[in-house]
């Protein structure tokens, strides 16, 4: 969620992370992200702050791709 990673991620026929992630907020959405990565990276809940986003372990990232009708990955 680095302002850096957020303008070069771009999938195809999504657009930009940087301009999805307003757009999922403001839409009440959020993004969850593998909090034991993200440790393992150095990076903390800072990173998080004024995003739609969320720190998760691994059993909570399995059960919502479980749950959900589409899961997008990039």
């Amino acid at each position: 969620m680095s302002a850096e990673s957020l303008e070069k991620v771009e999938g195809l026929g999504t657009g930009r992370l940087a301009t999805m992630s307003p757009r999922s907020g403001n839409g009440g959405g959020n993004f969850f992200l593998s909090g034991m990565s993200a440790k393992a990276r150095g990076y903390d809940e800072t990173l998080l702050e004024g995003h739609p986003a969320k720190f998760a372990m691994p059993d909570v990232l399995v059960k919502l791709a479980i749950e959900a009708d589409t899961v997008l990955c990039y």
